[in-house]
């Protein structure tokens, strides 16, 4: 059921913009739009900035979610597990 009040906003994923309904968006979400091809043996670190007040910058882990706003910037770095 979406909320009629939700709003697409336009965030920057590792260079590349992507739209995601806000307000908020979670760790999982952000790792499918940087790397579609995601494989379940490799561990992603999270970074961003440019948040809202909530949250303007900081990591991000698995099960994680933040407040986003238009233009946010977050950098998702793949790491092999060992």
């Amino acid at each position: 059921m979406a909320n009629e009040h939700q709003k697409d906003f336009h965030i920057i994923i590792n260079g590349t913009k992507h739209d995601v309904p806000g307000p908020e968006a979670t760790f999982e979400q952000i790792v499918r739009l940087a790397f579609s091809d995601s494989n379940p043996n490799t561990a992603y670190t999270m970074t961003y900035s440019r948040g809202p007040k909530e949250n303007r910058e900081g990591s991000m882990s698995p099960g994680d979610k933040v407040f986003v706003k238009n233009e946010m910037v977050f950098n998702v770095t793949p790491t092999n597990k060992s």
